[in-house]
């Protein structure tokens, strides 16, 4: 695991936060974050836009998925029916994905 990419190195604010985003996706199913705006909900990654490694547990066809835990951390994973595979958890600044 990459040690820059561990939440643990994040302020405490940052923690909290996704601590408490955790919390609320455990309560959530996939239809209901599928109905929220990507802010509240799920953005569907393209592949050319990750700047790090893709493990090989994730197939090309299965969409990577990023879940916004507070505007400094992103969950980034892949969905296989109700179960979410973290694969990276993203903390500002941003090193997984390119968000532009």
């Amino acid at each position: 695991m990459d040690k820059k990419l561990c939440i643990s190195r994040s302020e405490k604010s940052v923690r909290s936060k996704f601590a408490q985003r955790l919390r609320e996706l455990s309560q959530t199913s996939w239809e209901q974050l599928r109905q929220l705006s990507r802010e509240k909900g799920y953005e569907t990654i393209r592949d050319e836009q990750i700047l790090v490694g893709i493990p090989e547990c994730r197939t090309p066809d299965t969409p990577i998925i990023s879940i916004r835990c507070g505007d400094k951390a992103r969950l980034i994973g892949y969905r296989n029916k109700r179960v979410f595979h973290i694969i990276w958890v993203d903390v500002s600044p941003f090193k997984v994905y390119n968000h532009g």
